[in-house]
């Protein structure tokens, strides 16, 4: 028998170290952050490439959630990836991810939430998303990665292109497993933002400027700024007046949206006086009628005569009539009308008289008639008194009428009562003898 003897040249010995040396740099670099271009999408390899001995005991799946059933174009998504072993448990794991249309170009972007656990790396007009460090499974069997994905901003078809190593921690390209994760979804035109109008309120009365308006957006990125016509940049407005106002919104991805709104105001409170005739015929009375429209609700009258509710009064003096007109909203509108009496008539002003005394026994009846022609005066009174007298005199207490005609008929009558004071008494009950003592 032959004996073998191998012998190692010291050179050889050096380059297999430093390959194993550079591979375990490489794979600890990978624990770091992944490679690009090995989700297993079209055109690009997987981690299978290092790892060729994988652990058939790490099974495991790859889910991807926060997405719905229908993506629209333009929105951004709060995306958790998750890595679930469904075996024998690893050490720690890693992921990788791309999306893609169907013509394999780049489909929307990426944004990282969680800077201590998520990379964000470019290559070849991809975009991908993986892993910051590996993560350790420690007693779960799920890891987990969350980021922000943006939707292109036209309908589309995308696919999602993720790969995770399931990894025994030993930093070595050997007893790891690759699973990976293809899903496809639609993604539907963007939504355009746009502005609604609402809780619109008129002015409570007419030429009035508490009127309102409110501005929603709808489909836009917050925060949103607002620009009124009025000058107001808030989403609501509260002091406006009949006319039509523009709001414009601007979201946070500059976005612009427009919107127009029409306020309105309740009718004119429209009043009006109308009499019987503005002439007080003598010792007549005319008839003064209120009519309103408008304003909002029933509306209220109220006469400046201290009469109230009723639309018309009765009046008999010369003066200047007003009613106000009042509606639900405490909207007010006043109207006035004057009336005069009649020039050739006989007013009747009152009668005065001093009280009847011991020491003034007859009083003077004074009478304050007024008119524009001659005045028959006929007075009665108590115990069958009567007088044609201007100021007649009188010596009984008691209510004594006036009756005052001028030639054309017309006449007033006015009353007053005279006081007569008691006279004093005295009456003897008993009388008592003088008694005189000595």
């Amino acid at each position: 028998m032959t004996n073998k003897r191998y012998f190692f040249s010291p050179l050889k010995s050096s380059l297999a170290l430093g390959i194993m040396v550079l591979m375990a740099s490489i794979l600890m670099s990978y624990s770091g952050q992944p490679p690009v271009s090995k989700t297993g999408a079209p055109g690009e390899t997987s981690c299978m490439i290092c790892h060729d001995a994988p652990n058939p005991d790490y099974g495991g799946i790859i889910s991807i959630e926060g997405l719905p059933d229908e993506i629209i174009g333009d929105q951004t998504y709060s995306l958790t990836l998750k890595a679930i072993s469904t075996a024998e448990r690893p050490v720690r794991g890693g992921f990788e991810l791309v999306v893609l249309d169907t013509s394999f170009y780049n489909a929307g972007s990426f944004a990282l939430t969680d800077l201590a656990n998520t990379n964000f790396q470019a290559a070849n007009g991809r975009d991908y998303v993986g892993h910051k460090d590996a993560q350790p499974f420690g007693n779960s069997d799920t890891i987990t990665w969350h980021f922000d994905w943006t939707a292109p901003p036209y309908p589309t078809v995308v696919n999602f292109y993720a790969a995770s190593v399931l990894a025994n921690g030993l930093s070595g390209n050997k007893g790891d497993n690759v699973i990976t994760y293809v899903d496809t979804h639609t993604v539907a035109e963007p939504l355009v933002m746009e502005v609604v109008i609402d809780n619109v309120s008129e002015p409570f009365c007419y030429g009035g400027s508490n009127g309102t308006a409110h501005a929603t957006v709808l489909n836009g990125m917050q925060p949103y700024s607002y620009e009124w016509s009025t000058g107001d940049t808030l989403s609501w407005v509260y002091t406006l007046t009949a006319g039509t106002y523009g709001v414009t919104v601007t979201d946070a991805n500059g976005e612009i949206a427009t919107q127009d709104v029409t306020i309105g105001q309740p009718d004119e409170i429209i009043a009006n006086i109308t009499a019987s005739s503005l002439i007080i015929p003598c010792g007549d009375s005319v008839v003064l009628h209120a009519t309103a429209s408008g304003g909002t609700g029933p509306l209220y009258f109220s006469w400046n005569t201290g009469v109230q509710a009723v639309d018309s009064i009765i009046v008999k003096q010369s003066g200047y009539y007003c009613v106000s007109v009042l509606d639900s909203n405490q909207c007010a509108v006043n109207t006035c009308v004057g009336v005069n009496a009649d020039q050739n008539g006989v007013f009747c002003n009152g009668i005065t008289a001093d009280t009847l005394t011991c020491n003034h026994p007859s009083r003077t009846l004074f009478s304050g008639v007024t008119a524009n022609d001659t005045i028959t005066y006929s007075w009665s009174g108590p115990n069958n008194f009567t007088s044609n007298d201007t100021f007649p005199q009188v010596t009984q207490g008691g209510v004594y009428t006036l009756t005052a005609t001028i030639p054309n008929g017309c006449s007033c009558t006015s009353s007053f009562e005279v006081i007569e004071e008691k006279e004093l008494s005295v009456e003897i009950t008993e009388l008592q003898p003088t008694t005189c003592a000595y």
